[in-house]
């Protein structure tokens, strides 16, 4: 199958717009002054779609560490694991979220925060799943998976650096079409 290629001033047709799979939902910038220790995203799910995939490019943490997410207001429940190795060739180590207040591990860095990650069902009345893969801060690669077991609705999430601040760089949010 191929993919739409679009014009300035074509008619858009709704076969050519049912074939995109990906919608950009939200796009929101981080905040540069005072420097925060977390980012809310508001409206970011809803029940137009069940699943997101959400990325952050650009900005800095103050501290070259993991960045994690926590849905709504649930401060419980986060289980997962993250593998990883690091350049060193050490590895394959694992850590793990057993019942803790976010999932730890979405993305990381320091002087170029990023994050590559899927929240699946977080606005359905089932636990959420959160995957991300590409996790690199320090000298340290990997990839985690987890759970937020709730049967919450969620429609915002916050980043959270695991120590430190963030600031600058922009957060996109895609609803994956059903």
């Amino acid at each position: 199958m191929t993919f739409p290629v679009f014009a300035s001033g074509d008619v858009l047709n709704a076969s050519d717009m049912n074939g995109v799979g990906l919608w950009l939902v939200k796009t929101q910038t981080i905040a540069t002054s005072p420097a925060p220790t977390s980012v809310v995203v508001s409206g970011a799910f809803s029940s137009d779609y069940e699943n997101y995939l959400i990325t952050v490019t650009g900005g800095t943490m103050s501290v070259d560490t993991a960045l994690g997410i926590q849905l709504g207001s649930t401060t419980t429940g986060y289980y997962g694991g993250f593998i990883y190795g690091t350049s060193a060739g050490v590895g394959p180590t694992l850590a793990t979220d057993n019942n803790g207040s976010k999932a730890t591990y979405v993305g990381g860095g320091s002087n170029s925060t990023s994050a590559y990650f899927q929240v699946l069902a977080p606005n359905l009345a089932k636990y959420t799943r959160i995957i991300a893969t590409g996790i690199n801060y320090s000298t340290t690669y990997g990839s985690y998976s987890g759970t937020e077991a709730s049967a919450t609705q969620h429609t915002a999430f916050t980043l959270i650096p695991f120590s430190g601040t963030i600031t600058g760089g922009t957060i996109r949010v895609y609803g994956i079409r059903n």
